[in-house]
């Protein structure tokens, strides 16, 4: 999710004036982070790996560098992911890219 305003005038900031926190969505168990998904998807919507740390919930973080890395087709991206899943599958989304 990424806020339109933000998109519209190229400023993450914009993401601020979201929340974080777990939110009771119906048909779905809960969604986090309103905030961190906005600052998330701006980064991937960029290519910005530096802008990934900024992302504060950790899952969200770690699907930010996973899509920057595959989409600059980066190994050193994958390298700060701290889940070993998604960092195999960062590496492997590289190595299936450059094939």
């Amino acid at each position: 999710m990424i806020s339109k305003e933000a998109r519209e005038k190229g400023d993450w900031r914009i993401c601020d004036k979201l929340k974080d926190g777990i939110f009771w969505v119906k048909g779905w168990e809960r969604v986090g982070g309103y905030r961190s998904e906005c600052i998330k998807d701006f980064a991937i919507y960029k290519s910005d790996p530096e802008m990934c740390k900024k992302v504060p919930i950790k899952d969200d973080r770690n699907r930010c560098y996973l899509y920057v890395g595959i989409k600059l087709k980066n190994t050193s991206i994958c390298d700060n992911i701290d889940n070993d899943y998604e960092k195999g599958m960062c590496y492997g989304g590289i190595k299936d890219a450059s094939s």
